[in-house]
């Protein structure tokens, strides 16, 4: 087993507002902590997506008289 040195990182923090920000596919989405500001150790990304409404079911199924089997008797 050999030992192997590391190389010391300097702490992060960035504030609310911080951060490279970049449109992809709908998020915004905020690089915190680099693999390059973290010597390739780690990458820390916040994403914020849209607030979509809930949706509503508003399809009724409705029966037609007579049979329930899919063939005409």
């Amino acid at each position: 087993m050999t030992a192997t040195t590391s190389k010391r990182v300097a702490a992060i923090a960035l504030q609310q507002d911080e951060g490279e920000a970049l449109w992809f596919l709908g998020f915004l989405v905020t690089i915190k902590a680099s693999s390059e500001t973290t010597d390739g150790r780690v990458a820390v990304m916040e994403h914020l997506a849209p607030r979509v409404p809930a949706r509503r079911c508003t399809s009724t199924t409705t029966r037609t008289s007579g049979s329930t089997s899919p063939r005409a008797s």
